[in-house]
């Protein structure tokens, strides 16, 4: 019997034989939701990558259909309430994606996506006022749709997206009981996200 790691080995190698691209980009978003958040800068930055698979195969089609598997991470959120530092990023690990791409070879084509994935909370801690820290998980599902535009593997693209964590699990410091009252029960980090990213091909387009 082939062990795990050769077993795992086999599962990538079958999922790339069937990708088309991989396409690296960065991303900028903006809180819409949660009054009792703000950012530490203009936005949340961050960075993703996406592993791309055709789904509508048919060379003489006007449009494709893709399958996207992938990984993104923001940063930079913090409270809204000067008297709670809280701080941290999140993480979408896996990212399911589709997307339909009205085909015009050479020119600009204009796409449209819709998004889901599992949702965590990464390195976040709070602290109160005598600098107590206390640190805080939870996991929810993401939801998004998306428009956007590629030219010759340059792609932009705007979308909104849910990422609603109903409950926090906080962590409570040695020694403390209660969690301050003023701490947040719930995140809601929804809001507007802009993209831009590289497409490039890895040979198994069935167009080419």
């Amino acid at each position: 019997m082939p062990s795990t790691s050769v077993q795992a080995q086999e599962i990538l190698s079958k999922i790339f034989e069937k990708a088309t691209d991989i396409s690296p980009f960065a991303q900028a978003a903006w809180l819409s939701s949660d009054t009792k958040l703000g950012t530490r800068g203009s936005s949340l930055f961050g960075y993703g990558i996406e592993i791309l698979f055709s789904v509508a195969d048919n060379p003489r089609a006007a449009y494709s259909v893709e399958l996207a598997l992938g990984y993104n991470y923001l940063t930079g959120f913090r409270s809204a309430d000067p008297a709670i530092d809280l701080r941290g990023s999140m993480r979408t690990l896996p990212e399911l994606s589709v997307y339909a791409t009205y085909e015009r070879p050479g020119r600009i084509e204009p796409y449209v996506g819709v998004h889901t994935g599992l949702l965590d909370l990464w390195h976040v801690q709070a602290y109160d006022a005598e600098r107590v820290q206390y640190s805080v998980d939870s996991e929810s599902f993401q939801a998004g749709v998306t428009a956007g535009a590629v030219w010759r593997g340059v792609w932009l693209e705007g979308s909104y997206r849910v990422r609603n964590f109903p409950s926090l699990e906080w962590e409570l410091p040695e020694g403390t009981t209660a969690l301050p009252g003023e701490f947040p029960r719930s995140l809601d980090l929804s809001g507007w996200n802009l993209r831009v990213g590289y497409q490039f091909s890895i040979g198994n387009d069935p167009k080419n």
